[in-house]
């Protein structure tokens, strides 16, 4: 069984040029963005809004990668492609997952704060 990466701190620092304020504020921004994408992506759900879980869930899967945030960013872009395709159960499917790696996330950046 692979690890799950949920967070590189090395990766973002290094993409941040080392400012960790910057980061720090990146990665607080971005925390609650999520929660609220989140909430967001299931109302796209239970109203069948294909187009807005596509959407959304390609915002997230930036967020995702800006953070450095590899596993919460393979989760959304599943969700993504699934929607792309037209395929709403599978993608219906990963949503408890996907709450899942954003709290682990959020726990691991969290953990790792202050720099």
């Amino acid at each position: 069984m692979t690890e799950l990466i949920l967070f590189d701190k090395e990766e973002m620092l290094d993409n941040m040029d080392n400012d960790t304020e910057f980061m720090q504020s990146i990665l607080e921004e971005s925390m609650e963005a999520l929660v609220t994408y989140l909430d967001t992506l299931c109302a796209h759900f239970e109203s069948n809004d294909q187009g807005g879980i596509h959407i959304l869930a390609h915002t997230m899967k930036g967020v995702a990668a800006n953070i450095s945030a590899p596993a919460l960013r393979d989760v959304c872009m599943k969700i993504e492609t699934a929607a792309q395709g037209g395929d709403f159960e599978t993608a219906k499917n990963e949503l408890p997952l996907l709450a899942h790696v954003i709290n682990l996330t959020v726990e691991a950046i969290k953990s790792s704060i202050p720099f």
